[in-house]
């Protein structure tokens, strides 16, 4: 990935991304 910054993690079994905001969203599948 060229986003060094994105954080991703498993919530609930499903993977979530943090953007440079700071949200978490699921991640794309």
């Amino acid at each position: 990935s060229e986003n060094s910054n994105a954080v991703v993690i498993q919530y609930q079994d499903k993977p979530y991304v943090r953007l440079n905001g700071g949200d978490w969203v699921p991640y794309p599948q």
